[in-house]
């Protein structure tokens, strides 16, 4: 944002009017019709006081002394660390508004003037042509190979150009599945949380399955794009078109991920470790500190952009049929300003995937009480 200095002229009274113009109508005659013709203006130029003068030209300084200016902006191929391309063009533009208001005060010539110079980044929609016909083989049952586009279908751009300044993103993957989305043709209007892998397996999976989330975030709070808002990533498949998908690493353990762990193989792992079933689903999906400050964060991010309500923010198995997906798994929503009872509520009077919500008894917060309240507090687990 530029701001520009507000100024305001006073005009003068009446009176004050005609004096003025007496005294400029007699400086006028003596400059037209001067007693000496060598000293014509001489009365104006003897008279004007010196701030009326017109300042000192400064020198133009020389061409060789201004330091270049260095560019910041990042070719899409410089990410992939491979080929060129134009990964969509910046371009910055200045728009002017203002208004004209009476002074309150009702004196006769006040203005006030307020121009505001706001700055307009527009990107342009990236071209893609496909460059192959997979990123990777693929040679599992039901695998599909992901064709590979150039520059990629997703704008890199538009990414980093609507992101709120404090929410750090990791790139390196993005564009490289965008085979696993499409064209959105409706309002984003959910947020979708799923259990998953690191971003650098998700990424080399969703090239030879036809599954993808826009977003990834690692244990450690790493945050990452593989697709851009603007198009529908495949991730769940009720509300692919009207929703963005966030995958959270979890686990594996006991021979399978958490999300795979269920029934006798489940039953089986909680014997030998002589702990109740829920614990071993905690162990291996239970987000840590350090992910749910990440899905915070990106959570408020993505509302600057799209109309996201509160019960807006949903988990997978909530918009899935029963038996299908049950994720996400030890999931606290409390933590991010929801309530668990709430939540566990929706689950038992709706037909849904939540088989696991049941472990939320264990953390509903008081009342009332939410992230924002600082109880329960994200950040005094982290101390």
């Amino acid at each position: 944002m530029i701001s520009v200095e507000k100024k305001r002229v006073k005009g003068c009274s009446s009176p004050s009017r005609w004096l003025l113009s007496g005294f400029f109508l007699l400086a006028s005659l003596c400059w037209i019709a001067p007693a000496d013709g060598n000293n014509a203006g001489a009365f104006l130029s003897e008279a004007a006081p010196t701030s009326l003068q017109d300042p000192p030209e400064e020198p133009t300084p020389d061409p060789a002394e201004i330091p270049p200016e260095e560019s910041s902006e990042e070719s899409f191929w410089d990410i992939f660390e491979s080929g060129e391309t134009d990964a969509g063009e910046v371009r910055t533009e200045e728009k002017s508004e203002g208004s004209i208001e009476e002074d309150p005060g009702g004196e006769d010539g006040w203005v006030d003037m307020e121009p505001e110079l706001i700055e307009v980044v527009r990107c342009d929609d990236p071209a893609p042509k496909r460059v192959s016909s997979q990123s990777r083989s693929c040679s599992g049952n039901g695998d599909a190979p992901c064709a590979r586009w150039d520059p990629p279908q997703s704008s890199l751009c538009r990414a980093r150009a609507d992101r709120l300044p404090e929410v750090d993103v990791d790139y390196q993957y993005f564009g490289q599945v965008d085979c696993r989305s499409s064209h959105r043709e409706e309002e984003v209007t959910q947020i979708v949380i799923h259990n998953g892998d690191h971003a650098r397996g998700n990424n080399h999976n969703w090239q030879c399955r036809k599954s993808a989330a826009h977003y990834t975030i690692d244990r450690d709070g790493t945050l990452y794009q593989h697709i851009g808002e603007e198009r529908a990533a495949w991730h769940a498949k009720q509300v692919n078109q009207s929703s963005i998908g966030i995958e959270l690493q979890i686990l594996r353990g006991y021979g399978s991920s958490c999300n795979s762990l269920t029934g006798a193989p489940l039953t089986r792992a909680a014997r030998q470790e002589g702990v109740e079933e829920g614990d071993i689903v905690r162990e291996l999906c239970e987000p840590t500190v350090e992910q749910y400050l990440a899905l915070d964060e990106l959570i408020e991010d993505i509302r600057s952009r799209h109309p996201i309500a509160e019960d807006g923010v949903v988990g997978h198995c909530e918009v899935d049929r029963p038996g299908g997906h049950g994720d996400p798994r030890a999931f606290d929503w409390e933590l991010l300003g929801l309530s668990n009872r709430d939540k566990l509520a929706f689950v038992e009077s709706h037909d849904t995937a939540c088989t696991w919500y049941h472990l939320m008894e264990d953390s509903f917060a008081p009342d009332g009480v939410s992230l924002d309240d600082g109880e329960p507090s994200l950040e005094s687990l982290l101390e």
